[in-house]
């Protein structure tokens, strides 16, 4: 029997469609579309998040939906019960006879290369990371500051033109008879001062799918591959909707705020003030 992807791929090129075409109509990443072909959408999505694609993806190709999504979680369930009855097997492994201090000598070399493996890897991620993350916030900064000096430029102007009308008013007639009513002053109309940008920046420990709005607006919708460091503004909110919440690291303004929480999260929302999870 074919697999569940080979199903969807060979639905899809009988009706002459393109990953591409499918992307438009569904609003699906071409990437997790690949993903389900291949039968591998699993390695960087949860469950919940497979079926929901694999459920439109079917009704797209005309396929029987409720079957695939059946199919799906009974080779989940399968594999589940394969990884417990699979035993480890033991090798043996030979040392030389002759030689008392060959595997205390061996394992010390192993850990020390080991140390130093990952000990220069985190260096350079460190580096790395503490770059990109000066130079953005450096940015956010400098945008504070070009605001603050147009938002003062601009107070500065509205006070001398509410100065320059006050004087420019004729004095008061002397009424012989009957004094004229004086004239209405209109009050000068206070500038509501303009919302700060703020910066956050995103680490991935794995593949995450993840959604996210910059003041109401969606700017992110797909997969964050494992290793990424990405920055987002915005000058209100940012709202994210996590698949692998674990594996994500949020940094707001360059103060850590951890990791969300576990698995999926949604209407996470990130203020210059914090974060708040419903």
């Amino acid at each position: 029997m074919d697999s569940i992807g080979s199903r969807l791929k060979k639905a899809r090129e009988e009706k002459s469609l393109t990953l591409d075409d499918a992307q438009k109509s569904l609003k699906i990443h071409p990437r997790i579309l690949k993903a389900l072909e291949e039968d591998n959408a699993h390695e960087t999505l949860s469950p919940v998040y497979v079926r929901s694609f694999l459920k439109s993806y079917a009704r797209y190709l005309g396929l029987d939906a409720e079957k695939i999504v059946e199919d799906y979680s009974k080779s989940q369930t399968e594999e589940i019960k394969q990884v417990l009855h699979i035993e480890p097997k033991k090798k043996e492994i030979a040392y030389p006879q002759n030689s008392r201090n060959y595997v205390p000598l061996v394992l010390k070399t192993i850990v020390i290369l080991l140390v130093a493996i990952f000990g220069i890897m985190a260096i350079i991620g460190t580096t790395r990371f503490i770059k990109r993350s000066v130079a953005k916030i450096a940015d956010a900064r400098r945008m504070h500051r070009e605001n603050a000096a147009k938002e003062k430029l601009s107070g500065d102007s509205n006070a001398k033109k509410t100065k320059s009308v006050e004087r420019s008013k004729p004095a008061p007639a002397v009424a012989v008879e009957k004094s004229k009513p004086s004239a209405t002053v209109e009050k000068p109309v206070t500038k509501t001062p303009q919302a700060h940008p703020f910066l956050l920046v995103t680490k991935t420990s794995n593949d995450v799918w993840m959604e996210i709005k910059a003041d109401g607006k969606q700017i992110f919708k797909s997969v964050l591959p494992k290793g990424s460091v990405e920055a987002w503004r915005a000058n209100e909110k940012i709202e994210l909707w996590v698949g692998k919440a674990e594996s994500v690291e949020l940094i707001l303004n360059g103060t850590s705020l951890g990791s969300p929480g576990k698995g999926v999260k949604k209407g996470i929302l990130i203020t210059p003030q914090g974060m708040k999870i419903p």
